[in-house]
């Protein structure tokens, strides 16, 4: 038998994943539609936010834009539990295309943590989970992130994959930086394995798009190719390159090559200290290039005091690094998950064969146990009635036509009545609502024609709409109350409080005012026992404030 706890774990998977629940803040998704193009804009627009106050799916998807933006502004987050919650709380509602982002961040965030065997993990069900997507931006996101850490690991050829396909992404949705990035990598790994011909190539492919780059992509590519224009000696056109790159952004790559240049024309002062400088990046394998560059040019200068002191720190990162070191273990976690997943699909083809044969056996079974009793009945059937038979079962046929037309319309009149039956209760519950939000008190002290007037009605039209007022439709309002208002300013109230309290004033209902003020019902109940208090100096309820407002006197024009 089938255990119950199963049937309702099942169950709540798939309520769970029908649930519609899905982000509403405005600002939040204006910011997602920017997080490729503007990602520090982005960040902007969400720190202006406050997430406690937001529903679940608001904070989720708010938590998953920070550090999204981040990433894609150049700046790595660690591992961030928040991140986490909003991933599972996507997979758990259905929206597969933000859980494939969150799983995607979250591994770049455990990859830069050194949790490799989690970063991992995620990063290839992130590209699992993008072959079923045929959205560019989410497969050069995937695609690029997986090119870094197989360039990292040293594993090139999976990297150069990685990076051409990330490349033929972001030439699919025409995106410069992304194009200038791909292309630079696909320079660097091609160059570290000394095919020049193709380092070069993908190198001239770059410079078309220089024009169109933001900054700091700019900055990287000109420091690419002055590197690749110093291993060739064209010095002078390298360092124009890299002091142009070390104005927009000095990257610490950028001032290593700019003191080795300034080294080899023999201006060794000024090499070391922008040696010195590059000693302030991330970046360990450079650090310790750059160490043992200065600690011989001490050496040289026969001050071995400082260079003794560079030694040791240079053991420092040394030892760091191998501390950090984890990085050759990525290209077997990945190929050991490829294996797993290609065993788990050959398993999931195994099973679906299996159970596609046995429905196979049944179905034949079944068909011919049927097959032989309808024989045997018809024959005796043919026996017992013989010259009735023709008469009969045209008689059978139409009888049976008749009975399911009969049942036919019965059914959809059962289905109609129910539909009825369902409407009116919905609407039985909506105007008890209504009449409750709209039951007047004794005293409205408003002009009857205020409540008529264009603006009034404009805003009815735009609440049952779910549409915001334009800033010209609160102004309108405002002329419609002068000494309302007035009275209001004397309170110091903020813009949505005095948007409410006009339209209480006005007789519009909660979810009216929640509507227009891009909030929530519970909010704007919140915010009216707030009122109470800071208007009226008493405690009390939502409804109460209402009366109080209603119950203002205020000479309005006709």
């Amino acid at each position: 038998m089938t255990n119950p706890n199963i049937l309702l774990f099942s169950l709540a998977l798939v309520v769970a994943g029908c649930s519609n629940e899905r982000p509403r803040n405005a600002i939040l998704l204006q910011a997602e539609q920017e997080v490729n193009s503007h990602p520090v804009h982005t960040v902007e627009m969400i720190y202006k936010l406050e997430a406690d106050t937001m529903g679940e799916a608001d904070r989720s998807l708010c938590h998953l834009l920070t550090v999204e933006a981040l990433h894609k502004a150049g700046v790595m987050v660690a591992s961030d539990s928040l991140l986490e919650q909003s991933r599972q709380f996507f997979a758990a509602h259905g929206d597969r295309k933000r859980c494939l982002r969150a799983t995607l961040h979250q591994g770049i965030s455990y990859y830069e943590d050194r949790r490799y065997p989690e970063a991992v993990k995620l990063l290839k069900e992130a590209e699992q989970m993008v072959r079923s997507r045929d959205e560019a931006p989410l497969r050069h996101d995937v695609f690029e992130a997986l090119g870094r850490i197989n360039a990292e690991a040293d594993n090139w050829r999976v990297a150069v994959d990685y990076m051409r396909r990330a490349l033929a992404a972001a030439r699919q949705v025409d995106n410069a930086n992304w194009q200038a990035t791909a292309l630079t990598q696909l320079a660097e790994l091609y160059g570290r394995h000394g095919d020049v011909k193709r380092q070069n190539a993908y190198a001239q492919q770059t410079e078309p798009l220089l024009r169109r780059v933001d900054k700091r992509v700019k900055a990287m590519v000109l420091t690419s190719l002055a590197a690749m224009n110093l291993r060739v000696g064209y010095d002078l056109t390298a360092r124009q390159q890299l002091e142009e790159a070390y104005k927009m952004v000095p990257q610490e790559l950028t001032v290593k090559l700019l003191g080795d240049l300034c080294h080899k024309m023999g201006r060794k002062a000024e090499a070391a200290d922008y040696w010195y400088m590059a000693l302030n990046g991330f970046d360990l394998d450079l650090q310790v290039e750059v160490y043992e560059k200065l600690i011989a040019h001490f050496k040289e200068m026969h001050q071995a005091d400082r260079a003794l002191d560079l030694s040791q720190r240079e053991v420092r990162v040394l030892q760091m690094k191998n501390e950090r070191g984890g990085t050759a273990s990525v290209v077997e976690m990945q190929r050991d998950f490829d294996n797993h997943a290609s065993t788990q699909r050959l398993y999931r083809r195994i099973i679906a064969l299996l159970l596609a044969a046995m429905v196979l056996m049944v179905a034949v079974l079944v068909l011919g146990w049927y097959h032989r009793r309808r024989v045997g009945r018809l024959s005796r059937l043919i026996e017992n009635l013989n010259s009735r038979y023709n008469a009969d079962l045209n008689s059978y046929q139409q009888t049976r036509a008749e009975l399911a037309q009969l049942q036919h319309e019965r059914q959809a009149d059962e289905l109609l009545i129910a539909e009825k039956q369902r409407q009116i209760s919905m609407l039985e519950g909506k105007l008890a609502d209504y009449q409750e939000d709209r039951q007047p008190p004794e005293r409205w002290n408003v002009d009857g024609n205020l409540l008529n007037a264009e603006t009034v009605v404009r805003l009815h039209a735009l609440a049952a709409k779910g549409k915001l007022p334009e800033p010209a439709d609160w102004q309108q309002l405002r002329l419609l109350m002068p000494a309302f208002t007035a009275l209001l300013e004397e309170h110091h109230l903020n813009g949505k409080e005095m948007h409410v309290c006009q339209l209480i004033k006005l007789r519009f209902i909660p979810s009216e005012m929640a509507a227009l003020t891009a909030s929530s019902p519970q909010a704007v109940t919140n915010m009216r026992v707030r009122l109470m208090e800071k208007l009226f100096g008493q405690k009390g309820g939502a409804r109460d404030f209402d009366r109080r407002i209603r119950e203002i006197e205020t000479n309005q024009p006709s």
